[in-house]
């Protein structure tokens, strides 16, 4: 599933504490680490590109713009304003979602600060532009506030809080992964069975509106699950999550996923795909030899339904046995 990206735009040294304090409060909610990434610039690892293009590029690829104002309005760069404005500027320009929250409760202490700073908030406030904007007071309050604002953007989005799975917007869905032969088939079927109104030319939009299977223009949960190509990749049955540490030998490696593996079943599914994408072993290609050189890789093994002990045996049975 892919996730939110939300750049954290504010002058670095005068509100380095709320910045930090926005990513780690949303990195570890158990519901926001879910759904978004955020992207602090102090964070980020040195590149070749200037400041002011690294900067303005991770505007571009984000989701939401999160400005945070305080007293400080920054340090003038290229066009003649601060890195903050000019990321707003981009993420404005770019039609992202904006979210400003002002440090100081009271407006009428706006005149107290910067020039620049006044000028943006002077802006933000103005109704015609729409910005949604609030005030806080510490970093507690701020938190909170962002908070709701991202469950909020959730809830516009389908994803929570708005009707039951299957009428949800599945996250990362493109008409390219719809099966139009399904889509031709059904519209055979129910034609011929039931007098269908729509053809089996009919365009797909169409179709899918027709059936309520699009969701403020996006495919629906349903709509992949019925007509989808490959609907494992968009729903995910089974996940094992595996703890690795070096120079452990294969049996301790198999102890380490039974006691680790998070694994989601359904009754509803005819096979399951195990996919340990990556560990800290892997078998020397001489059958002779039980060291562990590098990373050990398992893709797409098919597994009836089954329980967990079961499948553990599987997963010995095609690895040689260490003693």
């Amino acid at each position: 599933m892919r996730k939110y990206k939300i750049f954290i735009s504010g002058v670095q040294k005068e509100l380095r504490t709320e910045r930090q304090a926005v990513k780690k409060y949303v990195l570890g909610d158990t519901l926001l680490s879910e759904y978004f990434d955020v992207f602090l610039f102090e964070d980020a690892p040195a590149r070749s590109q200037s400041a002011e293009q690294s900067y303005l590029g991770e505007v571009k690829k984000s989701d939401i713009y999160l400005g945070i104002l305080g007293d400080q309005y920054g340090r003038i760069g290229k066009g003649r304003m601060s890195a903050t404005e000019a990321e707003f500027r981009e993420a404005k320009k770019q039609h992202k979602n904006i979210l400003i929250y002002i440090k100081g409760g009271n407006g009428a202490n706006d005149k107290k600060r910067e020039a620049g700073v006044q000028e943006l908030i002077k802006e933000i406030r103005d109704s015609k532009h729409g910005f949604s904007y609030k005030r806080f007071s510490d970093t507690s309050e701020l938190t909170h506030l962002v908070y709701a604002s991202l469950i909020e953007f959730l809830k516009e989005e389908g994803i929570v809080g708005r009707g039951a799975f299957d009428e949800r917007i599945c996250g990362g869905a493109k008409w390219a992964d719809i099966d139009k032969d399904k889509v031709r088939w059904f519209l055979k079927t129910a034609r011929a069975a039931r007098k269908y109104p729509l053809k089996q030319d009919a365009l797909l939009e169409t179709f899918f509106t027709h059936l309520d299977l699009i969701k403020n223009g996006k495919l629906t949960n349903a709509a992949i699950l019925l007509f989808g190509k490959i609907r494992i990749d968009f729903f995910c049955r089974l996940r094992l999550n595996v703890c690795s540490f070096p120079a452990l030998k294969l049996r301790s490696l198999l102890q380490i996923i039974k006691s680790t593996a998070a694994i989601y079943l359904s009754r509803s599914i005819k096979q399951l795909r195990l996919c340990l994408m990556q560990s800290n072993f892997r078998l020397s290609k001489r059958r002779d030899q039980r060291n562990f050189t590098g990373p050990l890789k398992f893709r797409n093994l098919q597994f009836k339904k089954r329980s967990l002990t079961p499948l553990l045996t599987e997963i010995t049975m095609l690895l040689p046995a260490f003693k």
